[in-house]
């Protein structure tokens, strides 16, 4: 049985331009392409590419360069989505090779099958995609899909959801609070397995736009996807802080600064905690640069590491953003929490160089990029040369906040 869930509509599906400096453009019409971001060739379907990355999709955009998105905008076509539901199968686990392949398998089974797990679920929902299951990854590829199907599981709280362990600490925060999903959540191992006699499988049907990956769970979701999720988060932040305020004045019926406008800001992601990759060698510079900013526009500077909120915290800071500074990096997917006139910077590592673009332009926000030419994403320390700084003290002027 096929439950339709959206068609293609091109205008749904298209975004605005990324901003910068004229003086960056030429750097930022030559990026390496880097798998799962757009590229200037058509796209091309890949099968199956191994653990050392060699296989049709890479050798096909070997030499080939990102698409320059200040001047050509982003559009991500499909058929249409929609939910396959099946009866009497086994769910097993699988990890396939880099491809398009899916991360499980479904077989029929009878009552001489064995199975690694003895217990049968009547309903089950699979949320088994590519990637791992981390803040970054879940916000950009997985969150998008649980929320077009969150209609179904809303109505149905007996269909359980099969997943990955989570490897953050808001997956069950986001799941019960923010989906509003009370429906049972489901670690299954890799190699394991499990019987269900209703089991629902999400499909999207290409094609997909230059650049990337045919499958769900690695930068394939649709604007259209983006949106709806960015407008229904923003509806329910109200609704979250305010039950977050009773609390507070609970707390402290005598302060009267619970009751007053809060502050705009300017939130700069760090880097230089204890990460493997991307630490900024000269942060001091780009934060003394961005303090000195606050101080003359009447913001108040964050420095943002998420380990010192708790999860409602960092929904009420970024809702409370008025420009977000960072190198590329999962901090700077809290900006599904920023209201819609924030202004969005990201320097981005250009030698193998991913970025927030597609979340940030589908957000309808102000995204503005920032080249570092010498380094890659990849590499454990970047610095922020003179030339990038620059950039930043120009950006910062013209957004004249």
């Amino acid at each position: 049985m096929k439950i339709e869930l959206l068609t293609y509509n091109k205008n749904e599906n298209i975004v605005d331009l990324v901003k910068c400096c004229n003086n960056d453009k030429e750097i930022l019409r030559n990026i390496p392409h880097q798998p799962g971001e757009f590229s200037n060739k058509p796209f091309k379907l890949t099968t199956t590419c191994n653990p050392q990355k060699q296989g049709d999709y890479y050798q096909y955009y070997t030499g080939s360069k990102q698409l320059a998105t200040f001047e050509n905008k982003i559009e991500t076509p499909f058929t249409n989505i929609y939910i396959q539901k099946s009866i009497n199968k086994i769910l097993t686990r699988i990890k396939p090779p880099l491809s398009i392949h899916k991360q499980y398998k479904l077989d029929d089974f009878n009552d001489e099958e064995q199975c690694t797990n003895k217990i049968t679920y009547e309903k089950a929902f699979v949320f088994l995609l590519k990637g791992g299951l981390k803040w970054g990854e879940f916000i950009q590829d997985w969150l998008p899909y649980l929320f077009i199907v969150r209609q179904i599981l809303k109505e149905d709280e007996s269909i359980k959801i099969i997943t990955k362990n989570h490897e953050f600490d808001s997956f069950n925060y986001f799941v019960k609070n923010i989906l509003d999903l009370n429906n049972q959540i489901v670690v299954l191992d890799i190699n394991k397995s499990i019987r269900v006699n209703e089991i629902y499988e999400l499909y999207i049907n290409g094609p997909f736009a230059s650049g990337l990956f045919p499958y769900q769970g690695h930068c394939t979701c649709p604007i259209i996807l983006y949106k709806k999720l960015y407008k229904y988060i923003q509806d329910k932040i109200p609704i979250i802080l305010n039950h977050n305020k009773i609390k507070n004045d609970n707390i402290n019926e005598n302060q009267k600064e619970v009751n007053k406008e809060p502050k705009k800001k300017l939130i700069y992601t760090k880097r230089n905690t204890g990460n493997s990759r991307r630490n900024v060698s000269n942060e001091e510079i780009v934060e003394n640069i961005l303090k000195k900013y606050c101080e003359t526009n009447n913001l108040e500077y964050i420095s943002f590491f998420y380990q010192n909120y708790k999860f409602e915290d960092r929904i009420r800071l970024f809702n409370e953003a008025a420009i977000v500074v960072g190198v590329h990096g999962s901090c700077n997917f809290h900006s599904i929490f920023c209201p819609p006139q924030t202004k969005i910077i990201e320097f981005i590592c250009i030698k193998d160089c991913h970025s927030t673009q597609l979340v940030n332009l589908s957000y309808g926000l102000e995204y503005w990029q920032i080249p570092i030419p010498d380094y890659g994403q990849f590499e454990y320390s970047v610095n922020v040369n003179q030339n990038s700084i620059n950039s930043l003290k120009e950006i910062l002027n013209e957004i004249n906040y």
